[in-house]
């Protein structure tokens, strides 16, 4: 077993604790060697118990690891799972399935076997999550042909065959090295994408059917139908969003048939030849699905699925059209603002007006380098809307490290009355601010926080000054090279502009990083404080020369 390769399977997570003891029961159960094997769940922060069953199959199975995903977007987890990876061969699965014993040494096998491979994956059948006759008649239409195409992994296959895109999938870490990591920019379909940039690249996506998987389906209308939809909308819109089409001839089938139908019925008043040809078509499509319900219903012995599986066909290619609908004509985020590339010399620090790109990184530094801070929970839109106002108001001052390439890799940002400045984002930002907002603060405990973070700026101890360093972040492999000095001599220099004579950060005890900067950076350590209730902060307090 010496020869075997050691193997890192990643597992983005989030929200799974109905699922994740079995996933992991099966996962643990594989004949893989232990010793060759790592499995690093990434978890999205996840506030359902998922964490505390991941914490206790860690206890027991050294081999699992959690990572924190604050985003818990996929394309992230998966990213972040993949640059921790140790392993040879990188095998991606996820938790919503139950996996074969034999299920990670086949997929090592297949890709050994065949070196001209650089993807392979197998069959994943479908059982629904709940054992109703309607979850029984759309887990059949999740892997039928009528709904799901050319999907191989899906429909299934007698024999090995190369194909566009597999569920899961098992690659040589060089892959990621030669091509890049899976696109962030894509909530849903970054495995489509990922797969059509290495068939452009010239590599290939192989398919063994005796590699099986089983998935659980949605069971319920309102949480398929939501499913559906992103499954016809991503295709087309991740298409828009990278620039080039990476999809199949089977995601136009629903949209065509959503459309012809609409505009048939639409026009066919006023036309005999259209509404016979509307009429022609609709009742081939009747047809078509009430041969495919009967088969089913005789093949697996279950009369209901007669009157259930044309229900769950009509409802699979409507919604699934209608989300193809939206991904093409919804409106694309507008264009990003390209930095000018730097060429030569050190990181330097930047005051000019922030570019769209620029807040967006900052919203992503917040968000992954604050994971214990109230905003940080709220999402990167909600960062993005924040530091926007951050950027562009009377009050604040925002200072970026600049890389050579123009990435921004560091950032500061400074408020002379962060009260007036909660203020003034009312007044101006109220619209957007409910829009992004109001979604995530749909709990008791969020409402009670964000009204904890907008008082404390007023009810803070007395004494302190207004002025305050609201947040000093420097991406992980910028650390340690004088950057964060350089950000707040800067801000501080602005602060001195502005007349102000002291400057408080305020930083919650956890962060122990954040006090050895402070107190090597000369504030002095003025007191306690707690912004949120039953969470304790630290107030440091710098002296500002404004010689």
């Amino acid at each position: 077993m010496s020869d075997l390769p050691f193997v890192s399977v990643v597992v983005p997570c989030w929200n799974e604790a109905p699922f994740v003891a079995e996933f992991l029961d099966s996962v643990m159960k594989q004949t893989y060697p232990a010793d060759r094997l790592e499995i690093l769940l990434v978890d999205g922060m996840s506030d359902d118990g998922t964490r505390d069953v991941v914490r206790r199959y860690a206890v027991r199975h050294p081999s699992l690891r959690m990572l924190d995903n604050p985003g818990h977007r996929k394309p992230e987890a998966l990213n972040l799972g993949i640059r921790e990876a140790k392993g040879e061969f990188i095998i991606r699965l996820d938790v919503h399935a139950f996996y074969e014993d034999d299920y990670l040494r086949k997929c090592v096998s297949a890709l050994r076997d065949h070196p001209e491979a650089d993807n392979v994956g197998g069959i994943r059948k479908s059982l629904p999550r709940k054992d109703t006759l309607l979850g029984r008649a759309l887990a059949l239409a999740t892997t039928h042909p009528l709904a799901a195409g050319n999907a191989k992994y899906r429909v299934g296959a007698s024999k090995p065959q190369w194909v566009d895109t597999v569920f899961g999938g098992c690659w040589r870490r060089e892959v990621f090295d030669r091509i890049g990591y899976f696109d962030e920019k894509l909530t849903r379909a970054q495995d489509r994408e990922f797969n059509q940039r290495l068939r452009a690249a010239g590599g290939r996506v192989l398919l063994i059917p005796d590699i099986v998987c089983t998935y659980y389906a949605r069971s319920g209308w309102r949480d398929y139908g939501a499913w559906i939809f992103e499954a016809g909308y991503w295709p087309f819109r991740a298409s828009r969003l990278v620039g080039r089409w990476i999809g199949g001839w089977r995601n136009f089938v629903p949209v065509a048939f959503v459309a012809g139908s609409a505009a048939g019925l639409a026009l066919a008043p006023r036309s005999v030849v259209l509404r016979r040809l509307t009429g022609a078509g609709l009742l081939t499509y009747g047809s078509a699905v009430l041969a495919a319900s009967a088969h089913l219903a005789w093949r697996k012995r279950d009369p209901g699925l007669l009157a259930a599986m044309p229900v769950a066909f009509v409802l699979t290619h409507t919604v699934y059209g209608v989300g193809s609908v939206w991904g093409i004509v919804s409106p694309l985020p507008a264009p990003v603002v390209e930095d000018a590339p730097l060429t030569e010399g050190d990181v330097r620090i930047g005051d000019g007006p922030l570019t769209r790109r620029q807040i967006a990184t900052i919203a992503r530094m917040h968000r992954d380098g604050v994971t214990e801070g109230f905003l940080s929970t709220l999402g990167e839109p909600a960062l993005r809307l924040l530091y926007r106002h951050v950027a562009t108001s009377r009050h604040c001052k925002v200072f970026v490290a600049l890389a050579p390439d123009g990435e921004t890799v560091g950032y500061i940002a400074g408020c002379r009355d962060t009260s007036a400045l909660f203020r003034e984002f009312a007044l101006r930002r109220w619209a957007s601010a409910a829009r992004v907002l109001l979604p995530r603060l749909l709990s008791p405990a969020r409402i009670r926080r964000a009204a904890e973070t907008l008082r404390y700026p007023s009810a803070a101890p007395a004494g302190l000054p207004k002025a305050e360093v609201i947040n000093i972040v420097v991406q992980p492999a910028w650390r340690g090279r004088g950057i964060a000095e350089q950000l707040l001599s800067r801000l501080m220099d602005w602060f001195a502009q502005q007349g102000d004579t002291a400057v408080k950060a305020v930083s919650g005890d956890q962060l122990t990083r954040a006090h050895r900067f402070y107190e090597k950076s000369g504030a002095r350590l003025e007191g306690h404080t707690s912004v949120h209730r039953g969470v304790g902060s630290r107030v440091y307090v710098y002296s500002v020369d404004r010689s």
